[in-house]
């Protein structure tokens, strides 16, 4: 497979699916000198797979399809992300450091370790209202910080030329660090994955869709706006979109009902009596039904 090589694209590797198991990588124009990766499994998808590791010294996240997954249709769509993060520069994206491969359908992304998770993990753990630390998850010490750390990396996709719309921004996709606050995830594989697939992959990515994606409409960048709505709403709630919506007859509303109220407009992410009204309000304007009335990433950034 042949690729725009990105600066510190990483060269042919050989590897075990063994936690324990180590690969030997090789940096493209280097003199040959190979440095190693002591690779573990630290989560997995319905598409792919992250392990952690070291390279030259620095901790890692490696991702990969999942071997089912190993296709070449999934395996071009994963060269095509890895070619779109090639493009992306900014403090609030994950880091693209290089990439791996010992055929075409192994190609694997090497990123930034973020030591924190993911913010949907995050919240789950402060559903208890406690993260492990033990620190006391609000809008005012932790969440707000996050949440401007998300717009700013939306102002930066959507900046560039052409725009970069990231279609499929949620907790699990923000990805969190100690030091760095969060920055955004997952730059690909989503993108071509049909309804069903995001309806049958846990709790779907519909969740986070606004109407006019769902409608099979044309969009612009504005649905990220629309998502990152929903991304307020499971930061105050520590809880996924619409996780309290029911029937009349107190039963829960399935994926497809939910998406057919949000289309119609009718069904809105719930948001905590105690959530600042300033957010709120945010809020409500993301979740404009009419993407013409939501604002764009620039004007969010400065409302936060």
């Amino acid at each position: 497979m042949c690729m725009t090589p990105h600066p510190a694209t990483l060269g042919s590797s050989k590897a075990t699916r063994s936690p324990t198991s180590s690969w030997t990588t090789r940096r493209r124009r280097s003199s040959g000198s190979s440095q190693r990766l002591e690779i573990q499994l630290i989560s997995r998808g319905g598409f792919g797979e992250v392990w952690s590791g070291i390279y030259l010294g620095r901790p890692v996240a490696i991702k990969r399809l999942l071997p089912e997954k190993r296709t070449w249709d999934d395996a071009m769509n994963f060269a095509m992300e890895i070619k779109m993060m090639t493009r992306l520069n900014h403090p609030k994206i994950v880091e693209f450091i290089g990439a791996a491969w010992s055929n075409a359908l192994s190609i694997q992304a090497i990123c930034e370790y973020m030591n924190c998770g993911d913010l949907k993990s995050l919240l789950d753990r402060s559903s208890t209202k406690n993260d492990s630390n033990g620190t006391v998850l609000t809008w005012a010490n932790i969440k707000l910080h996050l949440a401007i750390d998300v717009a700013d990396a939306l102002v930066y996709l959507h900046s560039l030329n052409p725009k970069f719309i990231h279609r499929d921004l949620k907790s699990r996709n923000i990805l969190i660090d100690a030091e760095n606050g969060a920055k955004l995830s997952d730059f690909g594989i989503s993108r071509n994955r049909n309804l069903e697939e995001t309806m049958t992959a846990g709790v779907g990515t519909c969740r986070w869709m606004a109407p006019e994606v769902i409608q099979g409409a044309h969009y612009d960048e504005a649905v990220d706006i629309y998502s990152f709505g929903c991304v307020l709403s499971e930061m105050d709630t520590c809880n996924v979109p619409y996780f309290d919506a029911t029937h009349t007859n107190g039963s829960k509303l399935q994926d497809h009902a939910i998406m057919a109220g949000v289309v119609q407009g009718t069904l809105k992410p719930s948001f905590t009596k105690d959530c600042p009204k300033e957010i709120v309000a945010i809020a409500v304007a993301c979740l404009e039904t009419d993407p013409k009335k939501r604002p764009t990433s620039t004007q969010l950034s400065y409302l936060l």
